[in-house]
Formats: structure tokens, C-alpha cells, sequence
């Protein structure tokens, strides 16, 4: 999953929509397996069943129950038939489990009613702390039993945009129509049938849904056949899908949408490609990225070596979506702004955020999918991983965006300030009931967990690195992983140098919370970095957290030589942050003033976040920093001018009412005229890299323009 992303430099969370509810009904067969006799277990729930079985209200203490469930009993496969009755009221359900015992826990959430198929009669009991619905069979099952469940519930479909729920698109001439979809991740397939909701419960699923004649029904898997039901009714019957977690399991059942579709020529088998969007807006706006999802298939497939599992994937967009977009195994969601493009109208930047988005999702087929975190702790295996790898892809499938760059701004510079922080966290958490699991999905499983990777990645060297993910997801295809099982494969083709494990590295940066920084000084030609500590961006506060740090440098001249200046972490490839004494700013901004294409773009800019973060912070004087600033009225790169451009807001919101006001807005309109009138707005032009960059995000400087004019 991704969280929604605008069209701008870093990532952010979407306000949620609300959407009118219905009902559903839901027939549920499950077939579990039973490991060993099974004293006690909860099925997670919420909203709790009262069908003919008596039921028990469990009242406990919170903080003394288990949230997880027991691992006795394990689901084999579910059958579910969906009725969603989308202008009304009404749905069902059926699943299989396979248990072993007498006593069987499930999850379950928002439901008015349901009872057990085979016992009616039988004990359950309800922990709402947990979530968790538990019942009492008759015979006690025994281990290495397999055991058919069945169960019927009906419930409402709620406007909260998780799990099943309405979808609303207004068109072109104001007529509004109804769609049902679902959001599981992270804990939310109960909320549609009881389930075990965990990641490391993996089953297949087969799911038939009953439908009105005019409804196009989607899911994970192809239809295997649809058929006339009752009362003018449809029921459409999918294939069984391969081994996955519940919250991959998706269902959309779609009013008024059509399709673009292509088929792969260069993947290892053929693999139907969709594009689903509501007609008015299909046409014009869905082809960027079919073909941005076709490439994106084709470059993971041989970049893994693994194929790509299903026989189609679909790409669907919606008004009403709570993320930026959601990985479901072959039915992937998309909130419509990061999936559909209008040449022409939608600017390149929207583009390039459209392509990201899309990679990301689709890198999600393998991290994630294939094979998942055991646990919601490890988030940072599926999100962080999904996150370098759609720069990666995006790199290859459009080389002249130079993304990487953005790489550094949306990912390492980005996770610096929340982890900066005393509140921060550590990027692999212990963490046990849902309300903690939501609060997971930030910047730091996200954002820094991809700067982690690939500070790691350069330590291991590409071929290295890429060798140890092919046979991690061969390993564990179709299974569940922790990070630790990871990078016991990557040491086995990786080596580092001074006795360093990439483990114990890598243990560091994931489970020990903050930013460290580091004070290097230049003498003599002689590099010393003297110290480490945590960075906080918060006055006065102390850490003796210590990280292995690699740090690579480069000088303005060979060591053999007399060097005017350092620059520490080059390319920004380790998590730290660099201070440094007076004498190497001041060289470093002579030779910024002078030439500053001798330092590479993402170095300008590390640079200078660094400098500026230490400034707001009394570890460096804020002269020091604008002597360094100095040099823009040069700058012509947009990764640099993104950095730029948010220091220089931040101090005039800071200053904008000071006898300083107007002074800084003098000297804002000096750094910003020379690029703002080279780079035009004619895309007929030949234009340098550097400067089609600028055109394709121009407010990171034209925002400080306006600001300057009084």
C-alpha cells in the first residue's frame, strides 16, 4: 500500500471521504487445519454475531490479552459468496478454515448478525478488546484434522472506506453512480467475513459474487464463469487464488466502468493487462499507465527472475480511496490522481509521481505479495522495499527524469525530520493490536526503510544484492519472512570489509530509533571524522545510541595533493548526517560560488539540508548557512531548488514580521531571477537535462518569486 501522494515532493496522507452504506450478506465456508488440541482462541470481531447461538460477552482487561491469534489452527482455503446489494441493503458470504480442536478463534468486525452454518447451538463468545469471536465445537478435533466451517452473516457496508465499502463517482453530467470495493490491508478483511486476519495466516480463496445485470465484478483472480442466479441476478465465479494473506484479497464490483487492456510480449508467459476507470474519464486518461504497468511487469519479472504468479493483473481507479493506492495481488486499486493522466492537461510532475506510484504497486507483486512480512512489525520488508524499487524501475523505464535524485529528497532527506524527532521510533517495532499496526504505515517504514536498503545495497554491490532478493523470494515464495531471514542471505554474497556484518549493520539501522551525525574536519589533506551522535532536531537533547557508519568522502583534489575541502557520505548513500568545521564551509561555498557543477547535485543538496537542519538547531550559525545559500542565483538543478526552496520559506515565515522581512525578500528575489528567466516555459526548445527538470516542477522556485514581490 501506498499512502496517497500528491504531485509534489514527498508523501502525504489523504483525508478520508465518506460514502453512504448498505448492507451485505455473506456465506462463508472455511477449511482449517489442526496442529494440536485447541483450548482457547478468539476470532478477531468487532461487530459481534447474534444468530441462534448463544453467545458470551468475554470482559477482560486489555492489557493482559493477546491480540494474536493462537497458531493451533491454520486456514487451508475459504469460499466466499458475496451478495452486496449496493442500492439497498444486503450481501453473504462462505468460507473453510481447518482448525484443531474443539475451540476455534477467527476475526470478525461490523456485522449486524451471523450464526454458524453446522451448530447453531454452539458456545461462542465475543472479546471486543481484540476483536476476536471464539466458539466451542461439539468434538474436540484432533491434531493433523482438517475440518469444513461454515458460516452466514449479513452487515453493513460502512463509509469509512475500509473494508467493503461504496465508492461514488460523479459524471461529466452530474449523474452520480454506485460502486461496492474493498480496502483490506491492514486488518480490515474482517469487517467483510470472519477470517483469520493476521499475514502469517496464508490460505487461497475462491470467491463467487451475486450481481445485478448491469455490474462488472473484478477480483484477484480471472472469472471462471458467470451464470444466471435468482430474481434477475448474476453470480459471477473466479478462480481459486494462489496461497496469500486476507488483506490481499480484494472484490470490486463496479457500475458504469470500462476498460483499456493489453497482453504482455515480454514477460515469461502472456499476462492480461487492465486499466479500469469510470467511462467518462477511461478515454485519454488510461493509456500512460497501462503501458507504464506492462514495462513495470516486464523489468521486475527479469530484474527477480521470477514470473509474475497470475495470468492478469488490473489497474482500477477510484474517487473514493483512502491511499494513494493498494497492491491487492492482481487487482490493484488506485485513488484515480495516481493512475490516470491526461496529456496535456495533468502537468509532467503528476507524471513522474503517476509512474511511482504505479512501479511501486506493482514491485508489491513480489515484495509483499509472494512473499510477506510474518509480522505487521517487518512492515518496512514490504513498504521500504516496494519504495526503493519503484525509483529503481521508474530509472529504467524513464531515464532522462533522473529520479534518483528525487530518491534522495523523498526518502533520506524526508525520514530525517520525523526521525529527528524525540517521538520517533525504530523502523522494525513490536507492536501487537490494530490501532498500533495503523501508525506503522509512516515515514519510517517507508521513507527510511528505502534509504536503509539502499545504503545497503551499495555496500553489497548491485550484482550481490540483486542475487540475495532473487533467492530470498524463491526461498519464501508464497510464505512469510522476517528481516532477519533476509539479510542471513544477503551475508552469504556479501562481504564487508574490518569483520562488519551486513546483519548486524543492517540490525542497527532497523531496530535502534534516530538519525545518527557525525563531525568530520579536513587538515593536512588528513579526513578525521572525531565523533557520533543522535541528531535531534530538538534543543538540548542527548542520546549514546552508536551505528556502524560507512562513510565514503571525496576532496577537490587527489589525497596526494593539498585538499581545500571534504565532502563526507558522497551521493548520500549512508543514513547520517555530516557537520563540519568553519573552515570546510567556507571552501565548500567558495567553490560553490566559483563552480558548483564540481559537486554533484545530490551532494549540493545534501549539503545544504544538513547545514540548514544543524542551523535551526544552535549546532552550526545560521551565517555559515547563508553563506552557503548564496551560490543559487547559479543553480539550475530541481532537486537542489526543492531543498532550497523549502529552507528559504521556512525562514521567511520565520522572519517575514522582523525588520528582517524585508531585507531576506531582497535577497530571495536575487537567488531566484537569474533560473526562473533561463529556464522558460517552451518545451520546443532544446533544453538541458537540468533545466527540462526545472519545467517539469517550476514552483519549487517560482513559490519563492511571489513571495519576494511586495
Amino acid at each position: 500500500m501506498i499512502a496517497f501522494r500528491s504531485a509534489t515532493w514527498s508523501a502525504a496522507s489523504a483525508g478520508r471521504r465518506s460514502s453512504a452504506g448498505v448492507c451485505v450478506a455473506v456465506l462463508a465456508a472455511l477449511v482449517m487445519f489442526v496442529f494440536g488440541v485447541l483450548l482457547g482462541g478468539f476470532l478477531h470481531a468487532i461487530a459481534f454475531p447474534d444468530g441462534g447461538s448463544p453467545l458470551v460477552r468475554v470482559a477482560s482487561d486489555s492489557s493482559r490479552l493477546d491480540s494474536r491469534l493462537p497458531r493451533n489452527v491454520v486456514p487451508l482455503s475459504y469460499n466466499l459468496t458475496i451478495h452486496p446489494n449496493i442500492t439497498t441493503v444486503a450481501s453473504g458470504l462462505t468460507r473453510t478454515f481447518r482448525p484443531t480442536a474443539d475451540r476455534i478463534a477467527v476475526h470478525l468486525l461490523s456485522f449486524a448478525g451471523g450464526h454458524l452454518i453446522r451448530d447453531e447451538k454452539s458456545l461462542q463468545f465475543v472479546c471486543p478488546e481484540t476483536s476476536q469471536w471464539a466458539f466451542v465445537m461439539d468434538d474436540t478435533v484432533n491434531a493433523g484434522d482438517t475440518v469444513d466451517l461454515g458460516m452466514e452473516f449479513q452487515g453493513e457496508v460502512l463509509p469509512d472506506l475500509q473494508g467493503l465499502y461504496i465508492s461514488t463517482h460523479t459524471d461529466t453530467h452530474g449523474k452520480k453512480t454506485r460502486s461496492a470495493v474493498t480496502q483490506f490491508e491492514p486488518s480490515y478483511a474482517r469487517k467483510m467475513f470472519p477470517c483469520f486476519d493476521e499475514p502469517n495466516f496464508k490460505a487461497t480463496f475462491e470467491v463467487s459474487v451475486i450481481r445485478e445485470p448491469h455490474h462488472v465484478v473484478r477480483s484477484n483472480m480471472k472469472m471462471r464463469h458467470s451464470e444466471e442466479h435468482v430474481d434477475g441476478l448474476y453470480i459471477d465465479v473466479f478462480h481459486r487464488t494462489v496461497k496469500m494473506s486476507t488483506y490481499l484479497l480484494a472484490v470490486a464490483i463496479l457500475d458504469n466502468y470500462g476498460y483499456v487492456k493489453r497482453t504482455t510480449k515480454n514477460t515469461m508467459a502472456p499476462i492480461e493487462v487492465r486499466v479500469y476507470a469510470p467511462k467518462d474519464v477511461l478515454k485519454g486518461q488510461s493509456e500512460f499507465g497501462l503501458d507504464t504497468a506492462i514495462r513495470a511487469l516486464e523489468y521486475f519479472e527479469k530484474y527477480f527472475n521470477i514470473s509474475y504468479p497470475l495470468n492478469k493483473i488490473d489497474l482500477l481507479a477510484l474517487d473514493d480511496f483512502s491511499e494513494g493506492a493498494m497492491e491487492n495481488w492482481g487487482l490493484v486499486t488506485f485513488r484515480d490522481s495516481t493512475l490516470l493522466h491526461a496529456d496535456g492537461l495533468a502537468s509532467a510532475l503528476a507524471k513522474e509521481q503517476i509512474a511511482l506510484v504505479i512501479c511501486h504497486e506493482i514491485a508489491h507483486q513480489w515484495f509483499g505479495n509472494l512473499v510477506t512480512m510474518d509480522w505487521w512489525n517487518d512492515l518496512w520488508l514490504n513498504e521500504g522495499f516496494a519504495n526503493y524499487m519503484e525509483y529503481r524501475c521508474v530509472d529504467r523505464l524513464f531515464p532522462d527524469w533522473n529520479i534518483m535524485n528525487r530518491f534522495y529528497a523523498e526518502n533520506v532527506a524526508f525520514s530525517h525530520e520525523p526521525d529527528g524527532l524525540r517521538s520517533s521510533r525504530a523502523v522494525s517495532s513490536n507492536t501487537a493490536n490494530n490501532t498500533n499496526i495503523m501508525g506503522l504505515f509512516d515515514a519510517i517504514s517507508y521513507h527510511k526503510a528505502a534509504a536503509i536498503i539502499r545504503m545497503l545495497q551499495s555496500l553489497s554491490g548491485e550484482r550481490n544484492f540483486q542475487r540475495s532478493l532473487v533467492q530470498y523470494l524463491n526461498k519464501y515464495a508464497y510464505g512469510n519472512a522476517k528481516g532477519s531471514q533476509l539479510w542471513k542471505i544477503v551475508e552469504k554474497h556479501a562481504v564487508l570489509p574490518h569483520g562488519v556484518s551486513i546483519a548486524s549493520l543492517a540490525n542497527a539501522y532497523i531496530t535502534q530509533v534516530g538519525c545518527p551525525m557525525i563531525f568530520v574536519t579536513l587538515s593536512n589533506s588528513e579526513v578525521t571524522v572525531h565523533n557520533q551522535t543522535r541528531h535531534f532536531f530538538e534543543d538540548g537533547m542527548m542520546d549514546d545510541t552508536e551505528w556502524p557508519i560507512p562513510i565514503h568522502y571525496r576532496t577537490d583534489t587527489q589525497l596526494a595533493e593539498r585538499s581545500k575541502w571534504v565532502i563526507a557520505n558522497t551521493d548520500g548513500y549512508s543514513y547520517v548526517k555530516v557537520l563540519y568545521d568553519k573552515k570546510n564551509y567556507a571552501a565548500l561555498a567558495k567553490q560553490l560560488r566559483t563552480n558548483h557543477t564540481a559537486i554533484s547535485a545530490i551532494d549540493r543538496s545534501m549539503i545544504l539540508v544538513d547545514a540548514f537542519d544543524f542551523s535551526k538547531t544552535s549546532k552550526l550559525d545560521i551565517g555559515v548557512y547563508m553563506d552557503l545559500l548564496l551560490y543559487a542565483e547559479e543553480e539550475m538543478d530541481r532537486l537542489a531548488w526543492m531543498m532550497i526552496g523549502k529552507q528559504v520559506r521556512y525562514i521567511e515565515d520565520l522572519i517575514e514580521e522582523t525588520s528582517f522581512g524585508h531585507t531576506f525578500k531582497d535577497l530571495q528575489r536575487t537567488l531566484v531571477l537569474r533560473p526562473y528567466e533561463r529556464v522558460g516555459w517552451s518545451t520546443d526548445i532544446a533544453r538541458t537535462p537540468a533545466e527540462k527538470g526545472l519545467q517539469v516542477n517550476p514552483s519549487v522556485f517560482v513559490k519563492i518569486r511571489n513571495q519576494s514581490e511586495y
